[in-house]
């Protein structure tokens, strides 16, 4: 091929001729010990379209687990897994592809060849890297404010007979009865963060809006044990601390 554009991969080639052979470009490949070696006609822009879609379907969705397991290790891994499958859709749009393809031309265009993974590990890995990290966190955020919206909508659909307030602070949790972590997005602040409240305020509105029934506060801070205590001092409900573990009287309703 006179004017040949040669483009090599290192691992997980074959899958690269899937892309030239998408774009209809004709191609030779050559196989050596370690990489794979594609040769096309001069044709920058569909060769570069074709190496675009190859980047981002080949290695930003493992850029894009490697960033989630290291930076949001603590998440559930079910929220980490939620966020990665959302943002593979991502990687298909178009408008995607032509700034991938943007970013790749010029190499393509001085040179007359490129190494996929030489041109991700000294030119490309920094870029993709920061648009997979604002994958991440848009993601992230996009599922906590709908899982706090959820949260809220159900406040006053389904009785609740027990909750467990534990910890202050941010380390404060509700649990139900069953010991499960319940309202984690609602309690961060996730449904309106502009409001700044703390999560012992909003611990207190799930209380005005779910009416438990019994009400155990482990760990707490005094402050907010007291303002619990005062609000169900004027209700029928029972109230628990972590030093009345004990089952209790039919008459320990109340203070």
């Amino acid at each position: 091929m006179e004017h040949s554009l040669t483009i090599s991969v290192e691992d997980r080639s074959p899958e690269f001729a899937d892309f030239l052979e998408g774009r209809r470009l004709q191609y030779q490949v050559f196989k050596s010990s370690r990489r794979w070696v594609y040769r096309t006609g001069w044709l920058p822009e569909p060769v570069s379209e074709a190496a675009a879609l190859f980047v981002q379907r080949t290695f930003l969705p493992d850029m894009l687990l490697e960033h989630l397991d290291t930076q949001y290790g603590e998440e559930p891994d079910e929220d980490r897994l939620e966020v990665f499958h959302e943002n593979l859709a991502v990687f298909e749009r178009p408008d995607f592809t032509r700034g991938t393809q943007a970013l790749l031309r010029p190499t393509l265009e001085e040179r007359g060849t490129l190494s996929i993974e030489g041109w991700m590990r000294f030119r490309g890995r920094r870029t993709f890297q920061a648009i997979v990290a604002e994958l991440a966190r848009a993601g992230l955020r996009a599922l906590r404010l709908r899982r706090a919206f959820e949260q809220f909508r159900e406040l006053r659909r389904e009785p609740v007979r027990e909750l467990v307030i534990e910890g202050a602070g941010p380390r404060l949790v509700v649990k139900d009865a069953s010991g499960v972590e319940r309202y984690r997005e609602y309690l961060a602040g996730f449904l309106d963060p502009r409001l700044e409240l703390g999560r012992e305020d909003l611990a207190l509105s799930l209380l005005h809006a779910l009416q438990p029934e019994r009400v155990e506060l482990v760990d707490v801070d005094p402050d907010f044990r007291r303002k619990v205590e005062a609000w169900l001092r004027d209700r029928r409900f029972t109230f628990r601390s972590e030093a009345a573990r004990a089952p209790e009287p039919e008459d320990a309703r109340g203070e």
